[in-house]
């Protein structure tokens, strides 16, 4: 019997890793008061609750430019996970002040947080990922609404506490994108500067190649495989011939199809298989390049 013994010790020590692993379920925080400490940018609070306890909080899935001057090297990177490498700091620094003065704004009136005690980051005071609710929407979705926020792929997905998968937020978080980047709001009013590089042509299957133009301006020719869209035809995808799942695609919003089918009226049924040319701006999207095509003149049927 004594022989055995060991195993107790064990299965207890199995058992305290499992709970420590699980899931941590959602806690709401209710009218917490909203702090003014060092300044970060307007995707990231502290704030004060429950007896003065103090804590620090990033939004899911949305980030916002840093707003403190002296982090320049911060927002480079910020811009390229954005898609806009080239842009002059000062462009962005302000486009970070404006996110922290509305997320300042926004937060004047009762709010609410939701999180699950996920800490993102390390170093410092923890900050955990957490969706924000205001009287006036989501925080995550008013800074993407306004163009003060960009879709970070850095950032890991969460599902909402409502049960809505992170999939789900990020389709609307994308529909609010292509809402601003019609009305040219904040970062999409942004433009390159004049001697941004804009370099050759690229093949659809050349992946790693594209990836290192995250932000550039390029144009890109490939053959169709697949067409497919989302249920109510709001996104359109365009996948080339023998990419992997994280090859290249070309995505076109409900607003750019109806563009593109006035001079390619039989697109996108007529694609499949077509040699055909895309132009824009390379963007990041969990790990795989795309274009986002607005005007017709962004894509042309070769052959």
């Amino acid at each position: 019997m004594q022989r055995y013994l060991w195993i107790l010790p064990a299965l207890l020590i199995a058992l305290a890793g499992c709970v420590d692993g699980a899931e941590q379920a959602w806690e709401k925080i209710e009218n917490p008061k909203l702090l003014t400490g060092p300044v970060v940018g307007g995707d990231q609070i502290q704030v004060s609750y429950r007896d003065g306890k103090t804590s620090n909080f990033k939004l899911a899935q949305v980030s916002a430019f840093s707003a403190e001057p002296r982090n320049a090297s911060l927002r480079t990177a910020q811009a390229k996970a954005a898609g806009l490498s080239g842009v002059p700091d000062r462009e962005l620094l302000r486009l970070g002040v404006e996110a922290n003065a509305k997320t300042q704004e926004w937060l004047k009136q009762p709010f609410s947080i939701w999180t699950r005690w996920e800490k993102i980051g390390s170093g410092g005071s923890p900050v955990y990922l957490a969706y924000v609710v205001t009287e006036a929407g989501e925080l995550s979705e008013l800074l993407m609404a306004n163009g003060l926020g960009y879709l970070d792929p850095n950032i890991p997905q969460i599902p909402h506490p409502d049960g809505r998968s992170a999939d789900k937020i990020r389709f609307g978080l994308e529909l609010l994108r292509a809402q601003a980047s019609e009305q040219l709001l904040g970062v999409h009013a942004l433009k390159p500067p004049p001697n941004a590089q804009v370099r050759g042509q690229l093949r659809a299957g050349d992946t790693k190649e594209i990836l290192e133009r995250i932000g550039e301006s390029t144009t890109i020719e490939g053959r169709v495989g697949r067409v497919g869209a989302t249920a109510n035809g709001d996104i359109t995808f365009i996948n080339f011939e023998n990419n992997e799942r994280s090859g290249f695609v070309a995505i076109v919003r409900k607003e750019g199809l109806a563009a593109v089918k006035k001079v390619w009226p039989e697109f996108p049924q007529d694609a499949r298989g077509r040699e055909v040319i895309v132009r824009g701006t390379i963007e990041e999207y969990r790990g795989a390049p795309q274009i986002l095509i607005r005007d017709a003149d962004q894509i042309q049927p070769v052959r």
